[in-house]
């Protein structure tokens, strides 16, 4: 009798228990759709909302996880469909394999103002074999960093103590490279030996409204120059924008260029989010990432 008892106690606690989970989940996932359609509705004009557009792969776990614990199946398609959606997106775009033989290997790397081992950066970097290097963050006052410029001696570099420093490095010489601004925020155009133009960028975060304004205005500016390239162009930065905000979308279609990495591919450790970028046109290019290392972000390694 005693035990009848304790195993009906159990099965009511674990009752309530299932049913305080799928009541939590589904206010989740709600909370989740609106979040997401907040993003991509009113993202492109007010900062705030933008900055709920990039949490696609952690809203598509929700609704995954609201579909397993829907009690109806309406809630269950309603939630499958969000999640399948989602899944998809987060997979494009879809990849096409490189057919020709690699010219270039260009290494995108934001590797953190403080980063607190150059010599193992250095190292995985030397080891990849780029032959053109972008990186943001770069200080060269710290001389930990002056052996990898030794095997880079070519290109342009803007030094300053804040995250905007930026440098495009190459083994051997380049037909151009120059530093240019936006706001006071630099960027870099650099071209191959083929007439490629490689373009280096990194806006500021927007985590303010100011700063907002700022990257807006530094995508909007280099938009209009990429768009007007001539040449074959490859563009490559941790841009602080998701492949899912409608600011970056804006950016791709304004510069006519495409994204040559999955949108699911984390390069930023906080949130796991992909911020950093390979884009292009008329260039077809393989994208991986490199192994993370002592910086917040993921190196990018692109050939064509």
């Amino acid at each position: 009798m005693n035990e009848s008892v304790l195993i009906s106690d159990l099965f009511l606690k674990m009752n309530k228990i299932n049913l305080f989970l799928v009541k939590r989940i589904q206010f989740l996932a709600m909370i989740s759709l609106f979040a997401l359609i907040l993003g991509q509705v009113l993202g492109q004009w007010w900062w705030f909302a933008e900055l709920f557009s990039h949490f696609v792969l952690w809203y598509a776990v929700i609704f995954v996880l609201a579909t397993i614990w829907a009690q109806s199946w309406r809630k269950r398609l309603i939630w499958g469909l969000c999640a399948l959606g989602l899944m998809i997106w987060l997979w494009l775009p879809w990849q096409i394999a490189v057919s020709k033989i690699n010219q270039y290997n260009l290494l995108w790397y934001n590797v953190n103002l403080d980063n607190p081992n150059p010599e193992a950066e250095t190292t995985q970097i030397l080891q990849a074999k780029p032959d053109v290097l972008a990186l943001a963050e770069i200080d060269l006052n710290d001389a930990r960093w002056q052996d990898l410029q030794t095997h880079y001696p070519h290109g342009c570099i803007h030094q300053e103590d804040s995250p905007f420093a930026l440098a495009v490095w190459a083994r051997e010489p380049l037909r151009d490279c120059r530093v240019n601004f936006v706001d006071g925020v630099a960027w870099i155009r650099a071209e191959l030996a083929d007439n490629t133009a490689i373009y280096a960028l990194h806006p500021p975060p927007p985590i303010s409204g100011n700063l907002a304004s700022l990257r807006q205005n530094y995508l909007i500016e280099l938009a209009k120059k990429i768009s007007k390239e001539p040449k074959n162009v490859v563009v490559v930065g941790d841009l602080n924008a998701t492949p899912f905000s409608p600011v970056f979308r804006q950016f791709v279609s304004d510069a006519n260029v495409v994204s040559q990495m999955p949108n699911y591919m984390p390069t930023w450790r906080l949130f796991g989010l992909h911020i950093d970028h390979v884009l292009t046109r008329n260039v077809l290019a393989q994208t991986y990432a490199l192994q993370w290392g002592d910086s917040d972000h993921r190196a990018i390694m692109a050939t064509w």
